[in-house]
């Protein structure tokens, strides 16, 4: 069963003389904050389900030392220490609301594009839904070679 819509592309239904898809992507670059290791095991789970580089904030990666040794070799280079500023996609976050309150403030003074923070629902879970990057492409195919005579149907 598939849980992640990474790499999904589906094709709609459309016009005749029209083809239009649906995809999903990785959104780039997510800010892991965690107050336990529970929660960051389940932020890094999230982050490269759906294709992402995971930036681990300095004060995770002290507190969840123990998880971030205990990753495969083969995925670390997916992972690496996030430098304080730097620009990133999304953030996945663990810890008390005042911080969370902290780290909305701070990211929506941030020039550039919204930055989504989630928290984890009462499952534990993250919601991968903004770790993508919905992307939609229409293509008119009468144009591009196709029967010209589609274009006169309407």
């Amino acid at each position: 069963m598939r849980i992640s819509p990474f790499g999904a592309t589906i094709e709609l239904q459309g016009p005749v003389g029209e083809r239009n898809t649906y995809e999903c992507g990785p959104r780039g670059k997510v800010l892991a904050i965690a107050a336990s290791e529970a929660a960051f095991r389940r932020q890094i789970s999230a982050a490269l389900a759906t294709g992402n580089r995971l930036g681990v904030e300095p004060t995770t990666a002290m507190r969840c030392a123990s998880a971030l040794a205990g990753i495969p070799v083969a995925l670390r280079e997916w992972i690496a220490p996030a430098v304080p500023g730097e620009a990133v996609d999304a953030v996945l976050f663990d810890g008390p609301a005042d911080e969370l309150i902290r780290h909305q403030r701070e990211f929506a003074k941030r020039p550039g594009p919204i930055v989504p923070i989630a928290v984890a629902s009462a499952s534990g879970d993250y919601p991968i839904s903004c770790l993508v990057r919905e992307r939609t492409i229409s293509v008119n195919t009468a144009a591009a070679g196709g029967n010209a005579s589609l274009m006169s149907i309407g």
